[in-house]
């Protein structure tokens, strides 16, 4: 209560009435001394933040660091608030290393899940549907894409006219719903069976 008890001895003088009210002096107060939580407050803010998305790892520790300045804090809260605000592929990793500092939290886990905080291409490569171009030797013929089989594509992604097989005739070149044949054998049906009009 010291230099509470100080100031407040010496600006009573200055107050006036409507500022000697237990509003008025808590409010003067706050901007005297700042607000002060209590550890439970302080434990509760930083169970509620999350790391943001271009945040690194050891810049999330270090705004819990801050924001628990001034309040006694035990290391395994501080921990588990880390743990708590990043995802959940990097709190698996991270807990299962089992740190004792949050300093060491933060190291493993940017040492873990790599750099800024983000996932590394590695763990994404596999969904963005990479194709392996090989050559095959010289007595198997052309290339071959492990997407579709025998390269039977051209660069655009689009099918090559000469790769197509007919289904109804299979004959290369074109599309059973265009086949030549298949269309002369519905011309021939339709003009035979004399019903109609």
């Amino acid at each position: 209560m010291g230099a509470a008890a100080t100031w407040f001895s010496s600006a009573l003088p200055t107050l006036s009435e409507d500022q000697q009210t237990w509003a008025g002096l808590k409010t003067l107060l706050l901007e005297q001394y700042g607000r002060r939580d209590t550890p439970d407050e302080v434990v509760a803010q930083l169970l509620r933040r999350r790391k943001w998305h271009r945040e690194s790892y050891v810049e999330y520790a270090a705004a819990l660091r801050v924001m628990s300045k001034g309040v006694r804090i035990e290391e395994a809260t501080m921990i588990t608030a880390f743990t708590n605000g990043i995802d959940d592929w990097a709190r698996g990793l991270v807990r299962v290393s089992n740190p004792r500092t949050l300093t060491e939290a933060a190291n493993q886990a940017t040492r873990l899940c790599g750099d800024g905080g983000q996932r590394g291409r590695m763990e994404f490569d596999h969904k963005r549907g990479k194709t392996y171009l090989g050559k095959r030797g010289p007595d198997q013929g052309g290339d071959y894409d492990n997407r579709y089989g025998p390269n039977k594509h051209d660069s655009n992604g689009k099918r090559r006219r000469e790769a197509v097989e007919c289904w109804s005739c299979h004959e290369f070149g074109h599309y059973a719903r265009f086949c030549p044949k298949r269309k002369e054998r519905e011309n021939d049906g339709q003009q035979g069976n004399g019903e109609g009009m």
